[in-house]
């Protein structure tokens, strides 16, 4: 005896039946509409997606539910208040209009600061060391939601409270759960949720890594790691494609795009990763903004970012914790600086910032008296300052040079006791014997569309 035909053979030839002897077209069974990644990032937010495709029993998670009730307080009381005191802020400046690429090292996952400051950018990169995480997808479980939605909005809360995040938090390192230790908690997750809670539209993301060349390279699946390849050589990230909202009527806007990498700017590892210095060459101009940057730059295993910074950006925002303002009073030739808010030390609280004060910063602060920066800006909440530097019209974008070594360089650091008053600033200079420029970028290309919209 033969065994039964499956029940989708069955389905399949009543339908014959039924339209074959009158002769109609009969269309198959639409398929359900899938998830959109606009709906993934939006309840990743809280936000309750828009389209059909998403599981309806996903929005109905008890703690997904909390999740959106307390993502949606900490944004009304933390985010929304000062966005419109950093747009006035943006336009009185001219930032606002100004479309060329943003480059943010050391940044971890804010894009909040990023999209505010320069909000016209269409390409974005943020540098750091923080991991990725996985690509979000719709849960099938609720119990894979609770933890990793609690630590999602623990980085949101702290990020708005601080307007800065804690590396040694983001690693696991102060008793918090590690940034991307859970499904729903790492880089990409905090990504998605901001451009949601921005009211952007999310049309795609990806996983991706460098080529040698420097080329992006992914699918919807993380590549897999070349055989022999070191893992601290390997440059993964996560690239974004997004846009405005839609107004009723209104034609598209092109799409945008946000690119992540998680990689390591120390000049040793920058040059020996895979394909990492020749991606950040081939973006030619841009504008920066480093700040809560840890002083990095102050020293001579960073100086290759900080000459890429000083070669190649039209514009940088940035705090004392980026470029030490000695460096760029001597390319004075070269740079406008305004100054905004008030600036006396590094943190009092930490004892290894101390060696980075500032003297002709906190003297130059003090005789212009610039007006309070109407924002969180740095590791200063309550009094804030911000240095916006403007390339001087006819100063020419150079090849930045490169020492490739943690030994040799330009290195600026503090002497002393009792904060700025006793000691002196030092500049060590170390020139490598056979320090070259990088080669000039080649033609930039423009954003690629996104391939799922």
């Amino acid at each position: 005896m033969k065994s039964p035909l499956p029940l989708p053979a069955l389905a399949a030839l009543l339908l014959l039946a039924l339209c074959a002897p009158a002769r109609v077209l009969c269309a198959a069974p639409a398929p359900a509409p899938a998830a959109t990644p606009d709906d993934m990032a939006r309840w990743l937010a809280g936000l309750p997606p828009l389209g059909e495709g998403f599981p309806p029993a996903a929005t109905q998670i008890a703690a997904w539910r909390a999740h959106a009730a307390a993502v949606g307080r900490l944004w009304a009381e933390g985010a929304a208040p000062a966005r419109a005191r950093v747009r006035g802020w943006v336009e009185a400046q001219g930032l606002a209009g100004d479309a060329r690429p943003v480059f943010y090292p050391f940044s971890g996952p804010d894009l909040l600061n990023a999209l505010q400051l320069f909000p016209d950018s269409r390409d974005y990169l943020l540098v750091a060391l923080e991991d990725e995480g996985l690509l979000p997808t719709p849960p099938r479980d609720a119990r894979d939601v609770g933890e990793s939605l609690k630590t999602l909005r623990a980085y949101l809360a702290g990020h708005l409270a601080r307007n800065f995040f804690i590396t040694r938090e983001m690693s696991g390192k102060q008793g918090s759960p590690r940034l991307g230790a859970a499904p729903y908690s790492g880089v990409t997750a905090v990504l998605l949720s901001t451009l949601a809670l921005l009211d952007y539209e999310v049309l795609s993301y990806r996983a991706v890594a460098l080529s040698p060349s420097g080329d992006l390279e992914g699918a919807p699946a993380p590549p897999a790691p070349p055989p022999g390849l070191p893992p601290w050589a390997w440059v993964t990230g996560v690239e974004v494609h997004f846009r405005p909202r839609l107004a009723p009527g209104a034609p598209p806007p092109p799409p945008r795009r946000v690119v992540f990498l998680k990689g390591n700017l120390n000049d040793e590892r920058l040059h020996r990763q895979r394909g990492f210095a020749a991606h950040l060459l081939r973006r030619g101009e841009f504008n920066a903004l480093v700040k809560a940057a840890s002083y990095l730059m102050h020293m001579r295993g960073f100086d290759d970012v900080r000459s890429l910074i000083l070669a190649r950006a039209r514009r940088v925002v940035m705090d004392d914790t980026a470029i030490p303002y000695r460096l760029v009073r001597e390319r004075a030739a070269e740079w406008d600086v305004a100054l905004f808010g008030s600036y006396e030390q590094p943190p009092p609280s930490s004892t290894t910032f101390a060696k980075h004060c500032q003297p002709d910063l906190r003297a130059d602060f003090k005789a212009r008296a610039p007006a309070p920066l109407p924002f969180k800006f740095g590791y200063f909440v309550t009094q804030p300052h911000l240095l916006l530097l403007t390339r001087r019209a006819g100063a020419p974008l150079a090849a930045p040079a490169f020492d490739l070594s943690n030994r040799y360089g330009v290195e600026v650091f503090f002497e002393g006791a009792g904060g700025c008053e006793r000691g002196q600033q030092r500049v060590l200079r170390a020139p490598h014997p056979s320090a070259r420029p990088a080669p000039p970028p080649p033609p930039r290309p423009p954003v690629e569309p996104p391939q799922t919209p």
